[in-house]
């Protein structure tokens, strides 16, 4: 690394500087009004699982990628019960929609409860491959992603309404 060339951890602290603040020593975060906790560190997934499998019982545990340089590994720490997926099950109960029935679109690792809580996930094709694997892909990258995704979605949903009609659904639908 040249000696001008911040960390990502460093780029992290410049660009959020007025909602971040670093714990001295052997600090314990007690929460305080903070709504979450991000712990960056270089790409080493034996370091995160062993961190993750130490904290599961005492917070939500959200692994991603960082957008700053694409690499870092972040670990989202959140208060038990707060997620993307509850966020989704509280709206759609509100909105009077079952989880099944809703979208979801992500494209990073702290989108897979969301993605696997809702009936028609999606992901972009940035996303990382374990993502790609798991879910369906949208289209690539275009200005216009979110309604390519949402005329798909139609899509589905008028063959889902022929196939009521009709009997059997193709597989590929479903």
């Amino acid at each position: 690394m040249r000696a001008a060339e911040k960390t990502d951890f460093q780029r992290r602290v410049i660009h959020y500087r007025e909602f971040s603040a670093l714990m001295k020593g052997s600090a314990v975060w007690s929460g305080g009004n903070a709504s979450q906790l991000v712990v960056v560190s270089s790409p080493r997934e034996r370091r995160m699982n062993h961190l993750r499998n130490m904290l599961v019982s005492h917070c939500h545990f959200v692994r991603t990628t960082s957008p700053l340089d694409g690499k870092s590994l972040w670990m989202e720490l959140l208060p038990m019960g707060v997620s993307k997926a509850a966020g989704i099950r509280s709206l759609s109960a509100l909105l009077g929609f079952t989880p099944d029935e809703c979208v979801a679109i992500g494209n990073d690792y702290n989108d897979v409860d969301m993605l696997r809580a809702v009936g028609k996930p999606r992901v972009t094709p940035d996303a990382p491959e374990e993502l790609l694997a798991e879910f369906p892909v949208l289209p690539a990258r275009s200005p216009g992603i979110l309604a390519d995704a949402i005329t798909a979605m139609d899509s589905v949903q008028a063959a889902e309404s022929q196939s009521r009609e009709e009997g059997d659904m193709p597989q590929s639908l479903r």
